[in-house]
Order: structure tokens, then C-alpha cells, then sequence
């Protein structure tokens, strides 16, 4: 503990995460630790959450565990909760509630709605969960849901119209009193959009005014005055009444408070100026109020110590000094370095007279018994063999020399004859031209320079000796990429190969055939490139999904040295992983007379994992190549970027390819008795709705056809067959690409009100939220 206090407090934000494993070890302890070392994790998690991200499933709650202890990890989940991990912080809540131990399911509700007015993306969603509380047979759960909704209505009241409604008609069966004064609270302030219920809440709370608890009677007076404000017609009799009721109270503050507002409402003459703004007293505007840590106020004590622990200041306390003005003397930090002096017994290694590299070691792994039987067991080799090892290696490295040499000499004679290499060009450019995947976008040279070429290639195909049906197919090109840690994973980068003629699905097994007699790890890379390939073509040539299918520039060609990156969704599966997104990659070369070389990606950016890419050694001027990649988006729309050289050089802009969130889901083909079954299980927090007000013009114009369109534009779903014959419901289901997590849209028209209601149904709450607005904006374009 004193050494994470001391990386918290001056430890610099790159070298801080270290704390991290040393605290989650420590709560294997026994509970006193545990307490002390979760209520410093909480402390420390409020300014670095991301230290403390990836350990989350550490601080979920066991039955075992002390009420302290589960009241931190309750206040940690909170706390590290956020966009990207709010579902699984939401379902691990619900769990919570339902737990025998009362306070403690109270405070997890109470956690619930800091969730909720931290992540607004989840408002809702809360909303309707406590709501769903409400019905709970426990009048703590009960109370606590009605507390906190009071608090998060107070952030958006004018969408929560119906929520305020379904929470007034359960003020007859809640007793408890903090409960019953929220639900009268909320009555009042907003008296206006239930002017029909309001009154006669007020006139059953009279009958019960002499056996209500003291705070409950201060939100029925309270309520009593707004609604004398707002309508003293219809309320003027029934106000007089409780006052009175008020006035004989055996509680001071019950009768101070009637007294007050009396003299506000129907005493003007002795306070003209108060009673003249009356209604913008009783009804201003107020902020929505904040739900607090249970660990508040505790930073004013330093981090581990005695007093931070109980709360307050205990004897021999002294806080940490403030940092000095002048810097301290450089001498102090100067600290011996004490080296290891070498011991007799060691000797020199001597270099080995080959030239080979050996990997031995100094200390033997094996022990002297396995060493023995190990020689044992395997033939022994004489002087003879050994010789003639090391003549092997010596004539390999002169045959590496020889190699080296010659390619050196290569090298100078490609540098002496300029000729050679534009022929070479030419030719790979005309090979270029012909294949199904490269595009060529300049002119093709004249008519001497052609004939020439075929003449070259006539020669060619001359000299060839392997057969009359064989392949000619141009080196690939393929992009690779370096690792890196995060939830992101980019795999699968191929591009398709140039034969002479295109490799269909008839010619596949044949193709195959030929590589039979190879290793097999080098079949499995063909067969890969090979359906990639096949994949690219399918891609591209599908209808269906044209129509829907839009491109994006990830690089442009100002930026990227004449070198353009654009990129698509082609929604179809990408066969290497079934957990990824499949994405076609387009590099163009907007420089027809230069050809673009070495384009190699180097590193990632924000924590984005990219894998199994390799480097592109040329690209020809005005070509283009399409690609095909996979993205493992994690169910977030997070986007992958990544840095990538040009000709040894890295560019300064970084590429980035974000993921609209309805390419982030692939198609569930389910029937409607399934739907209904899995709709079940989503209720509550896992469920988003939304309305859409048309005019009665506009609404005949929808239909199956019009909003299929319009929704499969948003999002890579499929239709559910209606078996009701109910053509007023349309639902569509789907799945996310990463965790397969389900979601269930439903759509129904209402005729007679001209809305059409939208409820999607999801565990990943936060691209159901976003869904829901894409769609909803969509179908709003319908005209």
C-alpha cells in the first residue's frame, strides 16, 4: 500500500498501471484487508479509470463477501463504468437486486442510476428497468427504484411524460415514506402534464395527512401550494383544508412550513412582493441533482492512512507537503551503482572457429541423470561426423556468400541498364491490365511498343517446359502488419492473384490439385488465398447488397503521396474468422507515370491489435487493387488506426477506419415463434423504444417493402416471417458480427394516431441506442 500511494501521488500517468496487479493480489486476503485495499481502488479508480479497466470481473460481488466489501465493489463497478462495458456492468447489477441481503440490493439500484445519468446512451434503458422494479413485491427495492427514477426524470422530463403517469398510480400501494415524498414531489413540479391526476392525488393525501411521516407532509403541502398556483379555481377549497390540517400539527417544521405558505398564497396584503411571484418561486427551474460516491469527501485525507480509512482526523495525522517552488539539489538523487564483479571459475567464451551461431547456455537445464540417459538413448556422433558438419556449414555459408555476391551483382547491372528495367516495367504493367483484380486506369502505350511486348511474351511462353495447361501467375502482393495489444484484431489481408486465365469455381479443385504434393501448411495458404479470392469476386458482383453498399476514404491522395485508400462493407461473412467484419480495402495510385513502391504498415494507433498483414512492393501508376480484411470491432465503434510507410517513409496522417454501428451486426434468420421467445429474455434494461409522429398523409405510404429498405440501409439485418398475418408489425432480427449478442427490431404503425413505435431489443444497449436514431431518421425520409 505504501508503495501504490506513492506511484498515485507522483508516479507520471504512463507508469501508474503498475499499481494495478499489486491491488487485485492483495484482495485475496482476509476482509479487513480487502476493505482497505477497495476503498483506496475506489479512490484511485475516480482519476485513472483505464488502470483498473481490464480487471473488472475482479470486483464483481460474491455471496461471501462482507457488506464492506460489497458496498466497494459496488462503488468500483460504478465507477469504471462506461460506454464499452456498460452492458456487462448492467447485467452483473441485475443480479445484484435480486439478492437476499436488502440494503444491499437497495444500493445497487442506487448504482443503477449513477450508471444512468453518467452514460446518457443508457438512460432510458435504466429507466425502464426501474420502472419494471417498481412492480417488485420488496417495498425496499420498490422505495429505492422510485427514488432514484424521481432523480433521473429531473434530467429530461418531457420525454418521461408516460413514466410520470405509471408512477403516480403506484402512490396508493407504497408505504415507505421517502418513496411516497418523491412520487409527491414529482407531482407537483410537474403538475402541468398530469393536470387530470394531479388534484385528486391531492385530495387522497388529505384524508392520511394526521398519520403521514413528517417528510411526506412537507411534500404534501408543497404539492397543495403548485397546484394552488397553477389552478386555484379548481383546487382553492381542497388547499384550505390541509393548510389547516397543518396548522394544528404536533410538528414544529410541519407547522413553520404551513404557516409560510399561507402567508405566500392568501395573505398578499403583508407580503406584496413575495406573493406577487409566487408561481416562479414554487415552480423555478431547478438542476437535476447529482448521485453521489459513497466514498465522497474522503480525498481531503491522505491515501492510505488511518484517518482516510474512518473518515476523519485522528491524532498524529500530518498531510503530504506541498510540492517545493525551487527544485531540490540533483545530488541527492545520485545513488551508487554497485556492479557485479565477474567470478574466477567464469572464463572467457571463445569464438567459434566456423563462423556458426550455437545456442548453448552457460548452466545446464537438464539435470546430470536425464542428461545421461538422454545420451544414452541417442547415437553418439565421432570426430568424423563432426568434421563433416562443420565442412556442411562452411560450404553453406559460401553458398550464401556466392548468392550474396551474385545479387550485388544484379543490383549494379540493374543500375547500369535503364533499358532492361522500363522493359520489365512494361511488362508488368500489361499483365497488370489483364487481371480481373488490378484495374489499370492509364492508356495503354503504342502500337511499336506493344508489338514488342507480345514479341517478349511469345519468347517466353516458348521457353516454358512444365505443360500446356499451366498457370502463369505474377507474384502477389499481400500487406502485413506488426502486433499490438488491444480488443481490436485486423487478420486476413490478401490480394487476389493475375493468372492468364481467371481461376473460377469450376477451376478450384484443379488448382488445388496441383499443390497436392507440397507441405501442407503451404496447401492451407493457397486454399486461404484462393477463397479470398473467390470471395472478392462474389463480393462484387452480388446484387442484393449493392444497393446498400457505400464507400469511404480512409486516405487522401493530397495526404497520402499520390497513394488513395478507400474502404466498403460488402456485407458478406469473412470466411477466415467468422468474428470479423469484412472489409474491402481499394489502394489507388493517382500518379500515372510513377509507380508507387514499398508501402508497408508499421505500427498501431490508440491501442488498436492489427495482425497478419504483408508489405506491398509495388504499385504501378493510375492502378488499383482491391483487398479484402478482416476487423474484430469488438462490438464497439471504436475505429482501428494505424500508421503506414511509403518508400521507407511514414506518412504524417494516420489511417483510420471507423465502423458505422449497423455494420457491426450480421443477419439471424430466426421464425416469429422464435422472436417472441428471445424477446422475453430481453425486457427491462436491454430494451430501447422510440416514437415517430408522421402525418395521416405519410403514413399510408409505408409499408413491408418501404421500411425493409430503409432498415436493412441502417443495418446489416433480416426480416422475421409474420405467421399472425398482423401487417401493422414488422421485425427484423440480426446478431453482432464480434459476441454473436443478439437484437431484435420491431416496427409498428399506428393507424389511427399516425406514429410508428420502434423497439429494439439487445444486450449491447449502446448500439441499440445508436441504432435507434439511425433508423428512426431513415424511416423519417420516407415521403
Amino acid at each position: 500500500m505504501a508503495v501504490a500511494q506513492l506511484y498515485h501521488y507522483v508516479a507520471p500517468r504512463s507508469e501508474i498501471h503498475v499499481i494495478a496487479n499489486a491491488l487485485i493480489r492483495l484482495l485475496r486476503h482476509h476482509r479487513e484487508i480487502q476493505t482497505i485495499v477497495l476503498k483506496c481502488i475506489a479512490s484511485m479508480a475516480e482519476k485513472n479509470k483505464d488502470i483498473f479497466g481490464p480487471f473488472l470481473k475482479a470486483f464483481y460481488v460474491r455471496s461471501s463477501d462482507s457488506s464492506h466489501v460489497k458496498r466497494y465493489k459496488l462503488e468500483i463497478l460504478t465507477t469504471l463504468a462506461c460506454a464499452t462495458n456498460i452492458s456487462t456492468v448492467l447485467r452483473e447489477l441485475q443480479t445484484y437486486v435480486l439478492s437476499p441481503d436488502k440494503e444491499f440490493a437497495a444500493q445497487t439500484i442506487h448504482a443503477i442510476g449513477r450508471c444512468a445519468s453518467t452514460i446518457p446512451e443508457v438512460t432510458e434503458a435504466c429507466l425502464n428497468g426501474l420502472v419494471g422494479y417498481m412492480s417488485k413485491k420488496d417495498e425496499t427495492i420498490v422505495a429505492e427504484s422510485v427514488v432514484v427514477v424521481k432523480k433521473l426524470l429531473q434530467i429530461n422530463p418531457v420525454q418521461y411524460g408516460d413514466i410520470i403517469k405509471h408512477i403516480v398510480r403506484k402512490v396508493d400501494k407504497i408505504t415507505v415514506p421517502q418513496a411516497r415524498a418523491s412520487i409527491l414531489w414529482l407531482i407537483g413540479e410537474y403538475s402541468e402534464r398530469i393536470s387530470k391526476l394531479a388534484p385528486d392525488v391531492l385530495r387522497k393525501m388529505a384524508k392520511t395527512f394526521p398519520d403521514e411521516e413528517a417528510i411526506v407532509k412537507h411534500q404534501i403541502l408543497n404539492l397543495a401550494a403548485k397546484l394552488y398556483v397553477m389552478n386555484a379555481k379548481q383546487t382553492h377549497l381542497l388547499v384550505q383544508y390541509v393548510f389547516n390540517l397543518a396548522k394544528y400539527d404536533t410538528n414544529y417544521d410541519t407547522r413553520d412550513k404551513a404557516r409560510l405558505l399561507r402567508a405566500l398564497l392568501f395573505q398578499a396584503d403583508k407580503c406584496p412582493a413575495l406573493s406577487k411571484h409566487a408561481k416562479k418561486i414554487l415552480l423555478a427551474s431547478k438542476p437535476a441533482p447529482l448521485l453521489e460516491s459513497i466514498v465522497r469527501n474522503h480525498d481531503q485525507y491522505t491515501l492510505g492512512t488511518l484517518s482516510y480509512v474512518i473518515g476523519q482526523t485522528v491524532p498524529g495525522y500530518t498531510d503530504l507537503p506541498d510540492y517545493p517552488l525551487e527544485p531540490s539539489d540533483s545530488s541527492i538523487r545520485n545513488v551508487e551503482v554497485i556492479r557485479p564483479s565477474p567470478s574466477q571459475d567464469e572464463s572467457p567464451r571463445k569464438p567459434s572457429s566456423s563462423g556458426k551461431k550455437k545456442s548453448t547456455t552457460d548452466e545446464k537445464f537438464y539435470s546430470d541423470e536425464e542428461e545421461n540417459d538422454e545420451n544414452e538413448g541417442t547415437s553418439t556422433e565421432g570426430p568424423d561426423d563432426e568434421d563433416e558438419e562443420d565442412e556442411e556449414g562452411d560450404d553453406d555459408e559460401e553458398s550464401e556468400n556466392e548468392e550474396e555476391e551474385k545479387s550485388d551483382e544484379d543490383e549494379d547491372e540493374d543500375g547500369e541498364k535503364p533499358a532492361k528495367t522500363i522493359n520489365q516495367t512494361d511488362e508488368y504493367e500489361q499483365l497488370d491490365a489483364r487481371s480481373p483484380t488490378v484495374v489499370d486506369n492509364h492508356e495503354s502505350s503504342e502500337e511499336n511498343d506493344t508489338e514488342s511486348e507480345d514479341e517478349e511474351e511469345t519468347s517466353a511462353s516458348e521457353d516454358t517446359t512444365d505443360g500446356e495447361g499451366e498457370e502463369k501467375i505474377i507474384e502477389k502482393h499481400t500487406l502485413s502488419f506488426n502486433k499490438s495489444p488491444s480488443n481490436i484484431a485486423i487478420s486476413g489481408f490478401s490480394m487476389a492473384t493475375t493468372t492468364e486465365k481467371s481461376i473460377a469455381e469450376d477451376d478450384l479443385e484443379a488448382f488445388l490439385g496441383i499443390t497436392t504434393t507440397s507441405a501442407s501448411n503451404q496447401q492451407s495458404t493457397t486454399k486461404a488465398s484462393v477463397r479470398d479470392d473467390l470471395q472478392n469476386l462474389e463480393s462484387l458482383s452480388t446484387p442484393s447488397t449493392l444497393t446498400y453498399i457505400r464507400q469511404y476514404e480512409c486516405l487522401n491522395r493530397m495526404t497520402g503521396q499520390g497513394l488513395q485508400i478507400q474502404y466498403r462493407f460488402p456485407r458478406t461473412p469473412f470466411q477466415r474468422a467468422t468474428n470479423m467484419v469484412h472489409i474491402e480495402l481499394t489502394f489507388t495510385n493517382t500518379i500515372p507515370n510513377n509507380d508507387i513502391r514499398s508501402i508497408k504498415f508499421i505500427k498501431s494507433k490508440s491501442g488498436v491489435n492489427i495482425q497478419g498483414f504483408s508489405d506491398i512492393d509495388q504499385l504501378p501508376g493510375g492502378a488499383s487493387i482491391i483487398t479484402s480484411i478482416g476487423i474484430d470491432f469488438n462490438d464497439t465503434t471504436q475505429a482501428a488506426s494505424f500508421d503506414i510507410s511509403i518508400g521507407g517513409r511514414q506518412l504524417a496522417t494516420s489511417i483510420s477506419i471507423p465502423c458505422h454501428v449497423g455494420e457491426l451486426f450480421q443477419p439471424k434468420f430466426i421464425n416469429e415463434k422464435d422472436f417472441n421467445k428471445s424477446l422475453s429474455s430481453l425486457r427491462g434494461m436491454h430494451e430501447i423504444t422510440g416514437t415517430l409522429n408522421v402525418n395521416e398523409t405519410q403514413i399510408s405510404k409505408f409499408n413491408f417493402t418501404t421500411i425493409q429498405t430503409k432498415v436493412v440501409q441502417c443495418a446489416n439485418v433480416s426480416s422475421v416471417p409474420s405467421s399472425s398475418g398482423d401487417s401493422t408489425v414488422y421485425r427484423f432480427s440480426g446478431q453482432t458480427v464480434s459476441s454473436k449478442a443478439l437484437v431484435l427490431i420491431a416496427i409498428q404503425l399506428n393507424m389511427s394516431r399516425s406514429t410508428i413505435n420502434l423497439t429494439l431489443n439487445s444486450d449491447r444497449i449502446i448500439l441499440a441506442t445508436m441504432l435507434l436514431k439511425e433508423i428512426q431518421q431513415a424511416i423519417s425520409t420516407i415521403s
